[in-house]
């Protein structure tokens, strides 16, 4: 069986931006491949500040693997959203990504463990990456 992980927000820019510890922390525990999340895509869509950083982050990003939301993960979101929402101030976006990792069996590679180490059945990447970005956005263009 196939080792993969997928990357939350803040894991995916710090790997995209070639912190060596995000690129160390995939790559010492052998996994296949990497994906995203089309939440995550869409918060990095969303993040650009103009025409010329959208272009290029959705070029920088062209040749990855999204894996989409279906009903399945749609209800499972719903769930951990109902469990989680006042207790853990769990928000929609890590609720459909954490729902996403469960749905496919994936590995959770993110920066903020708070906000997803309390729920069940998911694989967290246990690592030390720590967020570097101060403004520098994706790929250092926003």
């Amino acid at each position: 069986m196939e080792k993969i992980a997928l990357l939350d927000t803040d894991f995916a820019f710090e790997y995209y931006n070639n912190n060596y510890n995000a690129i160390q922390a995939i790559a010492s525990q052998n996994f296949s491949f990497i994906v995203l999340s089309a939440i995550t895509v869409s918060e990095i869509i969303r993040a650009c500040k103009d025409k010329r950083t959208l272009q290029k982050s959705i070029q920088l990003l062209s040749g990855d693997e999204f894996l989409f939301v279906n009903e399945t993960i749609s209800q499972k979101s719903l769930q951990l959203l109902q469990q989680y929402s006042l207790s853990h101030n769990l928000d929609i976006s890590d609720s459909l990504i954490a729902a996403t990792a469960i749905y496919y069996n994936l590995y959770l590679a993110t920066c903020n463990t708070k906000h997803f180490s309390y729920i069940p059945g998911l694989k967290i990447i246990n690592h030390t990456v720590q967020p570097k970005r101060k403004g520098g956005g994706l790929f250092g263009l926003f």
